[in-house]
């Protein structure tokens, strides 16, 4: 389940662009809650809800070689 956050909110035209794209190319199921995400991707901000052990935080840096994985402890 991929929740996608950009410039601060779910709903810009980024995040919903890029929430579509995964799920149209993928398949994957999306959503804008944080607690129901197994796959959280970012540009900007982490999500004010504190990560659990199954989810995966993807942040995503401007060079595409930087983006980094996090996983909750």
């Amino acid at each position: 389940m991929l929740k996608v956050i950009d410039q601060g909110a779910d709903d810009t035209t980024n995040a919903v662009s890029i929430r579509q794209f995964f799920k149209r190319v993928t398949g994957v199921a999306t959503t804008e809650r944080t607690e129901d995400a197994t796959l959280i991707q970012t540009r900007h901000r982490i999500p004010e809800t504190p990560l659990v052990e199954d989810q995966i935080l993807i942040y995503q840096g401007a060079d595409p070689g930087a983006t980094a994985l996090y996983r909750a402890a």
